[in-house]
């Protein structure tokens, strides 16, 4: 059941990115995108349902799909009127190309941990949530260079107003600080309970910190007013090292290594 959910969240992902960009150009294919977008947080809604309701334990799988579902449900409220507008030929994207890169993936060597402990799952929910935000912020601020880009050229395009990317991505940037920061607090709690250190430099801990350390310094030139582009850059930067955070220090040994 589980896989056949994915194959179809993944293809629907897939249509809504083609969409989302083809709308770019014919504004109509906006409304058949948001629909075709629903129809994808709603298979991924079973597909999580259906992973909890077997019991499995915890791992990438689960942590990518909470962690997507976080992300594209967060776009789609966000995207509502003119505020997201193009947003979604960059999300939408993202979305597809983890879901089906998701499709490759086995399930975990082992429970972890303390494993169905509420505060496994808290620190993975808050740090999922997290993820969503700052993604969408890096989202978000890559659309404002392109926008800005069109504007120096006379370009055309569907884009949300430049203020309106501004402020999301500074709110988007907070709220996600804040999240994580909550997310990697509650790890530290419980990384002593299973591992007996609060903090141990595992390659997953160091790279989540330094990302959230790069959105910080994205939040505080965004809310300063100044070097915006340098403050979108490097929210892009925090969306890129979230990926490969997600990816590559997976495949290491360590602590997190349950993940695989």
């Amino acid at each position: 059941m589980s896989a056949y959910l994915l194959a179809a969240a993944s293809v629907a992902y897939g249509g809504a990115a083609l969409l989302h960009f083809l709308a770019q150009r014919r504004r109509w294919l906006l409304r058949p995108a948001t629909l075709m977008t629903f129809a994808a947080l709603s298979v991924q809604a079973l597909l999580i349902v259906a992973q909890a309701l077997r019991g499995m334990p915890m791992d990438l799988f689960d942590w990518l799909q909470t962690a997507l579902f976080s992300f594209v449900l967060a776009f789609a409220i966000w995207a509502r009127g003119d505020r997201g507008a193009g947003a979604g030929a960059i999300v939408l994207p993202i979305a597809f190309a983890v879901t089906a890169a998701t499709a490759l993936l086995g399930r975990g060597s082992g429970p972890a941990p303390l494993h169905g402990s509420a505060l496994l799952w808290l620190h993975v929910g808050f740090l999922a949530f997290g993820f969503a935000c700052l993604a969408l912020a890096g989202a978000a601020a890559l659309l404002r260079r392109l926008a800005e880009s069109r504007l120096r050229r006379g370009a055309f395009g569907t884009t949300a107003p430049l203020p309106q990317l501004q402020v999301a991505v500074r709110r988007f940037l907070g709220t996600g600080l804040i999240l994580d920061a909550v997310g990697i607090a509650l790890g530290a709690v419980y990384a002593r309970a299973a591992w007996g250190a609060y903090w141990s430099w595992d390659l997953k801990e160091t790279v989540t910190l330094i990302v959230w350390m790069i959105d910080l310094c994205a939040y505080l030139a965004v809310r300063a007013g100044r070097r915006l582009a340098l403050g979108d850059w490097l929210a892009a930067t925090g969306l890129v090292g979230m990926l490969a955070n997600i990816w590559a220090v997976g495949l290491l040994t360590g602590p997190h290594h349950f993940n695989w």
